[in-house]
C-alpha cells in the first residue's frame, strides 16, 4: 500500500509541476530536482513538523513515539533562518528549502 501511495503522490506532483510549467517553458533539469524534493520522505517529515502533524499519527510504539520526539528536537534546534532555497524567481510557486 505504501508503494502504491508513493506512486499516486509522485504522479500527482509530477503532473502538477507538468502543467503549472507548461506555459512557462521551463528547464526539464529543474522541473525533476523540484519534483524530487518535493517527493522525499525527508521533506515530509519536516513538513509534518512545522505543520505539527506528527501529533495525529496513530501508534501504539513507544519506540516510535520516542524517535519522533528526538527527529522534532533535533529538527527544531538546526532549523536556521538562512535555508538554502531554490525554485523559479519571479513566480508564486513555492521554492524548495533544504535544510543544511
Amino acid at each position: 500500500m505504501e508503494f502504491l501511495g508513493d506512486a499516486v503522490l509522485d504522479f500527482s506532483i509530477t503532473k502538477h509541476y507538468f502543467e503549472t510549467s507548461a506555459q512557462e517553458k521551463r528547464d526539464p533539469g529543474k522541473l525533476t530536482d523540484l519534483r524530487s524534493a518535493a517527493v522525499n520522505n525527508e521533506h515530509f517529515a519536516q513538513v509534518a513538523v512545522r505543520h505539527k502533524l506528527y501529533n495525529y499519527l496513530l501508534h501504539n510504539s513507544l519506540s516510535l513515539k520516542k524517535n519522533i520526539d528526538k527527529y522534532v528536537e533535533d529538527l527544531r534546534s538546526a532549523v536556521t533562518d538562512d535555508e538554502s532555497c531554490y525554485g523559479w524567481e519571479g513566480d508564486n510557486n513555492p521554492a524548495v528549502c533544504m535544510n543544511p
